[in-house]
């Protein structure tokens, strides 16, 4: 029997579509996260006093943190490392839970008290734009309470997870052939 350097069969095996899918779709969502950190930052900046200041900062921090892990899971998962999968996953699941929370606040018509509103006086359009640019969009659209800029945050996090949820085809015949 022949001893083959699993190491070297691993790095010749290619990923398959719906991983490369996956992690597509993982580095689009990153982009789309340093997109609303970068707009919500450059307005932060320009005039500090229309933003609830801890609320923005947080919602800054997630933002980076989202890409940066959306990105590490992206890199895993072209690597073929399973670790990457769930990465991704739980990234994308957890980004969801803002939208999830900003959908059922637009639908029992809920208004923050405090007056928190960011972007105030922006059509439904460029607000259902904007909710696609990550957590940032994800709490803007919570905030706004729009049920259309809600649905539009859960998009990318849903069709992330949903591509990165099954098991990578070519992982599943290269154990078959292996066996």
């Amino acid at each position: 029997m022949l001893y083959e350097n699993p190491g070297a069969a691993h790095a010749a095996r290619s990923i398959g579509a719906v991983a490369t899918l996956a992690g597509t779709l993982a580095l689009l969502g990153a982009v789309l996260n340093l997109i609303g950190v970068g707009r919500l930052g450059l307005d932060f900046l320009h005039d500090p006093g229309d933003f609830d200041n801890s609320l923005a900062y947080i919602t800054l921090l997630g933002g980076l943190l989202t890409a940066a892990m959306l990105t590490y899971g992206a890199i895993l998962i072209f690597r073929h490392d399973e670790t990457g999968r769930f990465t991704v996953i739980v990234t994308c699941w957890v980004w969801a839970a803002i939208g999830v929370v900003g959908l059922a606040l637009a639908l029992v018509e809920y208004s923050f008290e405090y007056g928190v509103e960011w972007f105030a006086g922006t059509g439904p359009v460029a607000e259902s734009l904007f909710a696609l640019t990550g957590i940032v969009g994800a709490v803007t659209a919570l905030l706004d309470a729009d049920p259309i800029a809600a649905l539009a945050a859960l998009a990318p996090p849903v069709l992330t997870a949903l591509a990165a949820t099954p098991r990578y085809p070519s992982d599943r015949a290269a154990s078959r052939s292996a066996a």
